[in-house]
């Protein structure tokens, strides 16, 4: 991928980043802020081109929504995950790149997000045996799906007074490469859904 697509793509990411700067929620994809209502979340995405993907209802969790499609010809899949007041708290955005342009696609694009929100917090490639020491070089696509790679990278970002949460950018073994928005109050609600999820309701 080009820097010129890496640029117009993270452009579409970033819309109305500006206009959310002088809120007190901070912002996702698109530009969404932090506290937006699902309805809010599924008009600015599907403005976005993605579409509603179909998915069972998981009535513990209600108002969660997952979208997929296409944003500047790269595959998608987009998940928002709401608090019990309908209230938006973590998006997650996965790219669905292939092996040869993975972390190619993964390095130019921390690039951009370093141009936007300064200097990473964490900013890490390890390489586990027997792929350390340099040895990944021209393995790095059968390292990582190998689950002998840890990359990622994360910024601080700032939401209802509070950087609690912030922005990280990561490879997955499947060769994905998954950008998430957290709140600075989703840690309260992962706790509490993983409360739900351990009690088997």
């Amino acid at each position: 991928m080009t820097k010129i697509r890496v640029a117009a793509l993270s452009a579409v990411l970033l819309l109305g980043a500006a206009a959310v700067e002088a809120q007190d929620r901070g912002a996702a994809l698109g530009g969404i802020e932090f506290g937006s209502h699902p309805k809010e979340v599924a008009a600015t995405l599907t403005g976005l081109g993605l579409k509603i993907a179909p998915r069972p209802q998981d009535k513990r969790f209600p108002f969660d929504q997952t979208f997929e499609g296409q944003l500047n010809g790269r595959t998608v899949r987009v998940t928002a995950w709401f608090d019990p007041q309908a209230s938006l708290e973590k998006m997650s955005v996965v790219f669905l790149t292939g092996d040869k342009d993975c972390l190619e696609f993964y390095r130019r694009f921390k690039q951009f997000l370093v141009s936007e929100h300064g200097q990473t917090r964490v900013d890490v490639e390890h390489w586990k045996d027997p792929y350390n020491d340099g040895f990944h070089v021209g393995h790095e696509e059968t390292a990582i799906r190998s689950d002998k790679a840890f990359i990622a990278a994360t910024w601080d970002t700032l939401d209802a007074g509070s950087q609690d949460g912030g922005i990280a950018l990561t490879v997955s073994n499947d060769m994905t490469v998954l950008l998430s928005f957290e709140s600075s109050r989703w840690g309260t609600e992962s706790g509490r859904r993983k409360k739900v999820l351990n009690s088997g309701l």
